[in-house]
This record gives structure tokens, sequence and C-alpha cells, in this order.
């Protein structure tokens, strides 16, 4: 499944700060081998505030380089999320109010 959306950028403040969307879609967070999550949110700018701001147990122990978005919304957007978490198998996903490691994450070239 070909990523559709932007190029990959550092995962930094100032990157995020410069070219995440204040828009809707979806966003992925991989190093140079490895996806480690996709999500969504209808402030894509925000979402990845809050994953660097925060930087979560697993950020840390993974410690994502790059991100990149694409621009959906709707269901289209809910979608998108699973074909991508279902093609790249990313190391972790959120449940509720936890982060998740996911049994069988893969070492997938993110392609972008």
């Amino acid at each position: 499944m070909p990523w559709k959306g932007s190029a990959a950028m550092p995962f930094t403040l100032s990157s995020v700060h410069l070219y995440a969307p204040k828009m809707s879609g979806v966003y992925a967070l991989f190093a140079d081998n490895a996806w480690f999550y996709v999500g969504e949110s209808d402030n894509i700018s925000a979402a990845l505030m809050n994953h660097l701001r925060g930087k979560k147990t697993w950020e840390a122990e993974l410690d994502p380089k790059y991100f990149a978005f694409e621009l959906l919304s709707g269901s289209a957007r809910g979608a998108r999320k699973d074909k991508l978490q279902t093609a790249y198998s990313p190391a972790y996903s959120w449940r509720e109010t936890a982060w998740i490691r996911n049994q069988q994450s893969a070492a997938i070239e993110p392609h972008i």
C-alpha cells in the first residue's frame, strides 16, 4: 500500500510547527526502518505536538525520527488509518487510556 501523503519530516518541535497542518488527517511516526504509530486527528499539528511534549514511554524507548501525514476527513480518515495499520503493522497502538505494544510489529521501511 503506497503512502499518499507528505514526505518524511524530522519529528522535532520546530519541524512540526512549520510543516504539520492544523487540519484533519492521519499521521505516522517512524524511524529509518520501523513504523511506531499511525494516528488520526482533527488537528494533525496539535496531535504531533502532544506526542512531542508528552514523550510517552514508548516514544522515549523507540525514539521516532520522522513524521508524515495525509489530509483526510470524516470516515475516510478512519478507514485510511485502519488500512495503514494493517499494511505497516506499527509497533504501538492507542487503546482507551494506554499505549499497547503490538504483538507482530514489523520492521518495514516506510517508503515515504
